[in-house]
């Protein structure tokens, strides 16, 4: 079986090894992370991932503004996100700041908890 693809999106390049060293050792995910917002449209075309991990709150662009970037383009829109947070506590009050319904994991993370809503996205993702 093909390991499925992350990409995955904070500031805080400690946070992003810690993430892809557990996620990579179940096996299970090819894991690609970026510090920087701005970069992620780029990295997204070259990695063509099958979801995408994305912080909400960093340096140059927020994790909204990256969202809203991905999702004007044909290419990238229907990539699922899963918002990574220590920030907001209403998922309900995220949502419609997006005005979709996406994924949150707040932080700190629980690597059970991290990879059944992968799973559970990437899943729903291929159903639609």
């Amino acid at each position: 079986m093909a390991k499925k693809k992350i990409l995955a999106i904070d500031d805080n390049t400690r946070f992003l090894e810690l993430l892809k060293l557990n996620l990579e050792a179940t096996g299970n995910y090819e894991v690609r992370t970026d510090s920087r917002g701005s970069y992620t449209l780029a990295d997204v075309l070259v990695f063509l991932p099958d979801l995408i991990l994305l912080d909400f709150v960093m340096d140059d662009l927020d994790g909204f503004d990256v969202a809203s970037e991905l999702k004007k383009h044909e290419f990238t829109k229907n990539i699922p996100i899963v918002f990574l947070t220590g920030a907001f506590k209403k998922e309900d009050e995220v949502n419609k700041k997006l005005g979709y319904d996406c994924p949150i994991v707040y932080k700190p993370l629980f690597l059970d908890e991290l990879v059944a809503t992968i799973e559970e996205t990437i899943n729903k993702n291929k159903n639609k």
